[in-house]
């Protein structure tokens, strides 16, 4: 079930608290790693579900809005850190720090059990049943998913390698490129969270009005530009704290466009395998780009390795926009028709049904 896949990997979030007792550092990597494991299927899985559920016409600004709460959890983080590490000894702040993350864990575990399925996929469970097939994950790899998966994934690791350059690195950039103190680039740091804050919501109404592809172009562009500006030009912090905001907007509405996409790509039976495979491998692949800042900033400066990384990125993320297919607002009953899959083969259709949202 969907909602069980999303609560499985829920276990492996609230890890985040299971790191603070943990002294070695091996244990340490261990926890971490099953932490964003966890996140990684989580976010997947909840994409999906979301686009199930909202009526065609609405999805794209529903689901990258619902995306947007990750800016909220970032900026919540960032306001708690000062005041933890304020009250608490160092060596025990981070601990504290950690542990506050079960709260989250916690909240969407209420929130799972007032939500329920997606008729779709009900009815998509029953059929499979009813004929003892159960897809692998293998499937998204034949000839006719091929190419959309390798588009996707592609442009996955496009979108959040540039967006992992500038997470990663920014508040190094910050403090020893631009010479400010940790307080100050806090401050920067929350503009450009309200930047991804705003984002997701400006991306979404674009999606649904002139498509997902043209959506994606327009957004890698402008990124493009602006991390160019940010990281290339001579400019005053005054300059550098509006670019940070457009920075957040366009990275969050960009990461948020993603899973939404792809949904509209697969069949039932296959959505959430496709989607999850493309946004939990792009990440892993877009993870090598502020690794890259690292090794070429040994022989350039840091604003340009991370200039160099973030626009090689978004240029990878343009090419394969312009070669995804759009498939915006499509009903979903009408993609399995169209693929010949078991819902439209057995015309499973249960009465009774509630209509999305």
């Amino acid at each position: 079930m969907r909602l069980d896949r999303i609560v499985q990997p829920l276990e492996a979030v609230d890890l985040t608290p299971g790191c603070a007792p943990v002294a070695e550092i091996g244990r340490e990597f261990v926890a971490r790693f099953l932490q964003g494991l966890g996140y990684g299927g989580e976010s997947a899985i909840g994409g999906v579900l979301i686009s199930e559920v909202i009526r065609p016409h609405l999805r794209g600004r529903v689901a990258a809005t619902v995306q947007s709460g990750y800016a909220a959890g970032y900026a919540a983080s960032v306001l708690i850190y000062p005041i933890v590490f304020a009250v608490l000894p160092q060596g025990l702040a981070w601990r504290a720090f950690l542990i506050v993350g079960i709260l989250p864990g916690l909240f969407v575990f209420i929130i799972r059990r007032l939500v329920p399925e997606p008729d779709i996929f009900i009815e998509t469970n029953k059929a499979m049943e009813k004929q003892h097939v159960s897809p692998a994950i293998s499937t998204i790899f034949r000839r006719e998913y091929l190419r959309t998966t390798l588009v996707c994934l592609i442009l996955s690791s496009g979108v959040l390698g540039g967006a992992y350059v500038m997470i990663t690195w920014l508040p190094t950039y910050l403090r020893l490129a631009m010479g400010m103190p940790v307080t100050q680039t806090a401050g920067f740091l929350i503009v450009n969270i309200l930047g991804s804050l705003t984002g997701p919501v400006a991306y979404g109404l674009l999606s649904d009005r002139i498509g997902r592809r043209k959506s994606f172009v327009v957004f890698l562009l402008l990124q493009t530009v602006n991390a160019a500006i940010y990281m290339f030009a001579p400019v005053s912090t005054s300059v550098i704290l509006v670019l940070g905001f457009f920075l957040g907007a366009f990275q969050g509405g960009l990461a948020s466009g993603l899973v939404p996409t792809f949904s509209e790509l697969y069949p039932t039976e296959l959505r959430a395998n496709g989607a999850s495979f493309c946004a939990g491998v792009g990440r892993g692949l877009a993870s090598v780009m502020p690794a890259m800042v690292g090794l070429l900033s040994v022989k350039m400066s840091l604003p340009i390795a991370m200039g160099v990384c973030a626009i090689a990125a978004y240029a990878v993320g343009i090419a394969a926009a312009l070669m995804l297919r759009d498939n915006t607002g499509v009903d979903m009953r009408d993609l399995d028709r169209e693929r010949g899959t078991l819902v439209a083969r057995t015309g499973s259709n249960p009465s009774g049904v509630a209509a999305p949202i």
